[in-house]
């Protein structure tokens, strides 16, 4: 989840991170879970969606490149041209290394091709993307 600073920027507020289910090479996001995160984070940022708001969905990639797998870019398709008029999401790949993290963050949107976006300064205030 988060806060857009401004057009075409956002810093990223929360996160969520499911235990329990998947391995090292499959995950399947719990929909309760899921929700119950979205509600929460909802509640707490006074329901203010044209400010705070779902991003898109992250997980790793620890044993392979942090780029998008051809699996990882269909199920966004999906998500952005499916029914829950949803026009953009952004999917970021992680893998953590002994000196730090590599990462990859690709923009989804409904009829168009996915696009790489950049990645700005992880702060003490959270993830920005220019």
């Amino acid at each position: 989840m988060a806060e857009q600073i401004k057009p075409g920027h956002f810093r990223l507020v929360e996160f969520t991170v499911d235990g329990q289910v998947g391995g090292a090479a499959h995950f399947v996001r719990s929909v309760d879970d899921h929700r119950a995160a979205l509600e929460g984070f909802f509640s707490r940022t006074g329901a203010n969606y044209g400010r705070f708001n779902y991003l898109g969905e992250w997980h790793s990639h620890p044993n392979h490149i942090p780029i998008p797998s051809l699996e990882d870019v269909r199920s966004m398709e999906g998500l952005v041209d499916g029914e829950r008029d949803i026009p953009f999401a952004v999917l970021v790949v992680v893998r953590a290394k002994w000196y730090g993290l590599l990462m990859s963050a690709t923009l989804f949107q409904r009829g168009r091709p996915p696009c790489r976006v950049e990645v700005g300064d992880v702060t003490s205030r959270g993830f920005e993307s220019p």
